[in-house]
């Protein structure tokens, strides 16, 4: 298999953004992770490139991730090893939907 650094994976939600579609969700990106164990990993939420919040500033997309993420350690991953294996956007993104860091803590630019 090849190696890869970098895995961007598109969330399907063409079922809405339900608890059953975010289980869902969650079972492909513990594949994603089990496929690729070297990778970093990027989602993406489609549906949102339109709208100029934050994702974490949209209710429905956060509690979507939340759900998604409570699923992914329901099937037993750690939330420092989930979280640990995005990217770091999207790996803060993730932390403060599961309110596991604080919103204000949100800051999109690392060297900021």
């Amino acid at each position: 298999m090849t190696d890869f650094d970098l895995v961007v994976w598109e969330i399907d939600i063409s079922a809405g953004l339900t608890l059953e579609t975010a289980e869902d969700a969650a079972r492909r990106l513990d594949r994603v992770m089990r496929r690729f164990p070297d990778a970093r990993i990027q989602f993406a939420l489609p549906g949102f490139d339109d709208d100029p919040r934050e994702l974490v500033d949209i209710p429905e997309a956060c509690q979507f991730l939340r759900w998604m993420g409570e699923a992914l350690i329901l099937h037993g991953d750690e939330p420092g090893d989930l979280i640990m294996r995005l990217d770091y956007a999207h790996a803060l993104i993730l932390a403060v939907c599961m309110e596991i860091v604080p919103r204000e803590n949100y800051i999109v630019d690392p060297s900021a």
